[in-house]
């Protein structure tokens, strides 16, 4: 009996903790050196994932759309917000109309304000994804691991 009430409270705790939105990947199919941390949004939230790629002294990162082309034409008019900064730019959309690249500077400005406790929004097209920065510096951290900039 006591058994079962272990396990019994475990699932219960288990249920009760939130889980992360980052996921943290190896892509050692790809390069033995690489990884990818992703920011999933809510399932039903219409949001888009940030992924931000390493590979040895290389960051990466990339906005995707969850079913939904992000644009038309060959580029899209992207946002990136940073409290009352914000940096607009058109992006290059890649095959498929799905998923942009972020310009260097947005991965390293996303990277410092996330590491400071600070949301971030990126908005491109008519798809925007705010990035709410809870347990992004310990995942971070084991996606930084072998980075070395």
């Amino acid at each position: 009996m006591k058994y079962f009430q272990t396990i019994l409270i475990s699932m219960i705790l288990s249920a009760c903790t939130a889980s992360s939105p980052w996921l943290l990947d190896s892509l050692a199919s790809t390069a033995p050196d690489s990884k990818r941390l992703i920011y999933r949004p809510e399932a039903g939230s219409g949001g888009a994932r940030i992924e931000f790629f390493t590979s040895g002294n290389q960051i990466s990162s990339y906005f995707s759309s969850s079913g939904r082309s992000l644009g038309t034409r060959a580029t899209v008019p992207a946002r990136l917000s940073l409290g009352s900064e914000s940096l607009e730019e058109d992006l290059p959309l890649h095959e498929g109309k799905m998923r942009v690249r972020l310009p260097e500077s947005w991965t390293l400005k996303t990277i410092e304000w996330l590491k400071k406790g600070e949301e971030v929004a990126i908005k491109v097209g008519s798809i925007e994804q705010t990035i709410q920065p809870e347990r992004f510096s310990e995942h971070f951290k084991q996606l930084a691991k072998d980075y070395h900039p």
